[in-house]
């Protein structure tokens, strides 16, 4: 099959899982409510959501670099990545060029806030002394693309669908409680099949937002790949995060290590999924893409401090942003 129409059958998918995935979290949430309180139950939790999504929507996205001690990245500490930032935002038809953060963390990472109103991108001083300019450019154009579908939006709205669908759960629970004297005694009778629903609800609504997270990250791949016209970019740098510098063909073919968490429990898809992806609908991949950088044209230095290093376990626990 041609790339082209790879990348066709794989968005065509993606769209129809996002929807399906957020129409299912609306329909658990929804569910829950009405068997709590009827009608007016469900109204209400619509209504709360809308209320809560337009609230979470106007928060500052520069609060997310604030927590980890980022900084606006000048244009004349980096020149290139700024124009590589212009040159996507034209192709991507995007109103404003983000604003550039640097994040004083050595751990190799990249992630985007905001919309295409305010869009803000953060790279980690790891991520810029790793990669080539290749590889950093196919990691601006994924988190552009999240940025162009408005991923924030959809990924904050399927947590409010997340928590409220918990917290309705609990509460059901919690009557479920205080009612069972009268259950036992036979004055009050409760399907067993709203107790069914208030029980998997929850964990069945927390493993759709996963789901929706891996999904949108396939999406914003295809969209990078797009973007920059060099799929075979995206994948080096995405090979090289995940596991150094060992040949692509040493890894591609060694017995696969049973992960640590199961793909159903994580955020973002396998990396070697990823990469296997984006390689189909490379032209070519050049020889020598998975090589050692030998440099890089910027590297901004911040001090040490028990912070830092405090942030930096972090980031290698949850390493999977980009």
């Amino acid at each position: 099959m041609a790339p082209q129409q790879i990348i066709q059958n794989r968005k065509w998918n993606n769209h129809l899982a996002t929807i399906g995935v957020l129409l299912s979290m609306y329909g658990l949430m929804a569910f829950i409510a009405y068997l709590l309180a009827g009608a007016s139950g469900l109204l209400g939790i619509s209504l709360a959501g809308a209320v809560a999504y337009f609230i979470l929507h106007r928060v500052s996205p520069q609060i997310s670099f604030t927590l980890y001690g980022g900084r606006p990245l000048s244009r004349w500490e980096a020149p290139e990545l700024h124009e590589t930032l212009r040159i996507l935002s034209e192709k991507a038809g995007m109103k404003e060029i983000p604003d550039l953060y640097f994040i004083p963390q050595n751990t190799p990472n990249a992630f985007a806030v905001g919309s295409g109103n305010r869009p803000f991108i953060g790279i980690t001083r790891g991520l810029l002394q790793r990669l080539n300019h290749r590889e950093i450019r196919g990691v601006l154009a994924h988190e552009m693309s999240h940025l162009m579908n408005r991923d924030a939006q959809l990924l904050l709205l399927a947590g409010f669908f997340s928590r409220m669908t918990r917290s309705l759960a609990w509460f059901g629970k919690i009557l479920l409680v205080i009612n069972l004297p009268l259950i036992l005694m036979g004055y009050t009778f409760v399907s067993w099949w709203a107790i069914l629903a208030l029980l998997m609800a929850p964990l069945l609504s927390e493993l759709l937002q996963l789901a929706l997270s891996r999904t949108r990250e396939f999406e914003a791949d295809l969209d990078a790949a797009q973007l920059t016209g060099d799929p075979a970019g995206l994948a080096s740098a995405l090979y090289r995060l995940e596991n150094g510098n060992p040949s692509l063909w040493s890894w591609f073919s060694k017995p696969q290590s049973v992960p640590q968490i199961p793909e159903w429990l994580r955020t973002h898809p396998l990396t070697r999924e990823r990469v296997k992806r984006l390689l189909e609908i490379a032209p070519q991949v050049p020889e020598g893409l998975f090589e050692r950088p030998s440099g890089q044209e910027v590297s901004p230095q911040a001090p040490v401090n028990p912070l830092d290093r405090l942030l930096d376990r972090w980031f290698n626990h949850y390493r999977y942003i980009v």
